[in-house]
């Protein structure tokens, strides 16, 4: 899921979530952030027009930032000698979700917990504990089964893009992966989180190509 907006005050904002471990992925969150920046400007325009980036990536299964047991880590341009801060035109922004410890009740914590579950009994306890949460608990609620099957369908386009730059990685360092053997193992997570998701053998095998006897064995 990729989300781009710019604010009243005119800062651009990126927000990604991230489902698979990817091993160029802050090189990726660089490039992108400094796109943003660059591409406010047109020939000829002032660089007093560039307004503040901020990427925000939000990390579901996998941490990126290994040497800080924070679930939110920030970023800018700064001298870690003197703290002196260059800029704050480019803000990075990592969010964590296997980070949030289950005892923290602040606003960003409770929604991050609210994006990591599919309980409807946590949901329901969360719209109660967070009255800015029974919003959007309740259109969470009222998506379709058809709603569900396009966001998957829509994981799995994404996932297997992420698959393939992956082994392209893999292949320009000689590590020779089986793109057959990494689009079987793509199929099985995808069918893993439809379950998880409460939809039935035969949708799922509809979504990803898997036999329901095959889809069986993973439950």
């Amino acid at each position: 899921m990729d989300i781009k907006l710019t604010t009243k005050s005119e800062q651009k904002i990126n927000i990604e979530l991230q489902v698979r471990k990817a091993s160029d992925l802050k090189q990726r969150i660089l490039f992108y952030a400094s796109k943003m920046v660059s591409e406010q400007l047109k020939e000829g325009q002032q660089y007093d027009r560039i307004r503040k980036v901020i990427s925000i990536m939000i990390c579901t299964d996998h941490n990126l930032i290994e040497d800080s047991k924070e679930y939110h880590n920030k970023y800018f341009l700064y001298d870690k000698n003197t703290n002196s801060t260059f800029s704050d035109l480019l803000e990075i922004d990592i969010l964590e979700l296997k980070k949030v410890p289950d005892k923290d009740e602040s606003n960003l914590a409770t929604w991050l917990r609210f994006m990591n579950t599919d309980d409807k009994e946590e949901l329901d306890k969360m719209a109660v504990r967070n009255a800015a949460l029974e919003s959007a608990v309740c259109k969470y609620k009222k998506l379709t089964a058809d709603e569900r099957i396009r966001m998957i369908a829509e994981e799995s386009e994404k996932a297997w893009k992420d698959r393939q730059a992956e082994i392209k990685a893999a292949k320009e360092e000689g590590l020779e992966q089986g793109e057959k053997k990494g689009r079987n193992e793509q199929k099985i997570e995808i069918a893993k989180n439809a379950l998880d998701k409460e939809l039935d053998l035969s949708t799922v095998s509809a979504i990803t190509g898997l036999s329901e006897e095959e889809i069986q064995k993973l439950r």
